[in-house]
């Protein structure tokens, strides 16, 4: 087992076990939530039930784009998020060039973020860390907290105003806070995250906050409850729209442990 895999493994179970002895600590009330997001999660299933804290995202499929120019490659992608820390650690495998094996693995634990890509489980081709990658993974946190709904209702996720379908929020960890937009369509099902906090690794040098956005194309349903299953990343840069992620969930495998939503 690689290096990368070890440390994506043993991350995940560290946090599984600080789940184990928990004890909520978020809003008392999810009226509490602003109506946009109290009509998602009811439009979602899940009323009357516990909203998870934690959950592995299993991906069916997952390609990336290493560049605005670069073609599409195919990923083989594990995700654990969790609402404690709060946490989110995604480990990826592909082959570069067809050959040579890659894994990835992208971490924010309690607002810490890294990112580490080696080829062939030995040569580092990435080791990311610092503000920049923290500010970017507090970003993807916030982006992220539809899909394990108990986040939404922690204490550091702040609500601002909300515009018709848009709701902005922000999140601060370790002091450092990030600002969004969750935007609803009009069948009240949240359908992006923007936001203009998040660092693109400009290929030509350097970190560059660049406008940001993820997209859910599609819903699907197990046992009552709706999830996203079709989503999308990209960047808006000064060249264009670059779309750089794309996956299909098959489905968000949660823990035992969550908060009654009424």
């Amino acid at each position: 087992m690689s290096k990368v895999s070890v440390t994506y493994l043993k991350r995940t179970e560290d946090e599984i076990e600080r789940l184990k002895g928990w004890e909520y600590k978020g809003q008392d009330s999810a009226d509490l939530l602003p109506e946009p997001v109290r009509k998602h999660l009811i439009l979602c299933g899940y009323e009357g039930k516990k909203l998870p804290v934690s959950g592995r995202v299993i991906w069916k499929e997952s390609s990336i784009r290493f560049g605005p120019d670069k073609p599409w490659t195919r990923l083989a992608t594990q995700q654990f998020n969790s609402a404690l820390s709060p946490f989110r650690a995604a480990f990826m495998k592909t082959r570069m060039f067809g050959v040579l094996p890659f894994e990835g693995l992208d971490l924010c634990i309690g607002g810490t973020g890294s990112m580490l890509g080696k080829l062939a489980g030995i040569v580092n081709v990435l080791d990311e860390k610092g503000m920049e990658m923290d500010t970017s993974g507090i970003v993807t946190l916030l982006a992220e907290a539809t899909m394990i709904p108990g986040m939404l209702l922690m204490p550091y996720i702040s609500w601002g105003s909300v515009q018709g379908n848009v709701v902005n929020a922000s999140m601060t960890l370790k002091g450092i806070t990030v600002t969004g937009r969750f935007i609803f369509g009009d069948d009240g099902l949240f359908r992006s995250f923007e936001s203009d906090d998040r660092y693109y690794a400009n290929p030509k040098g350097g970190n560059e906050l660049r406008p940001w956005k993820v997209e859910c194309e599609r819903y699907d349903e197990t046992d009552g409850i709706r999830f996203q299953s079709v989503v999308t990343a990209s960047w808006q840069l000064p060249e264009g729209h670059y779309e750089y992620w794309r996956g299909t969930i098959e489905r968000v495998d949660s823990g035992p442990d969550g908060v009654i939503f009424s």
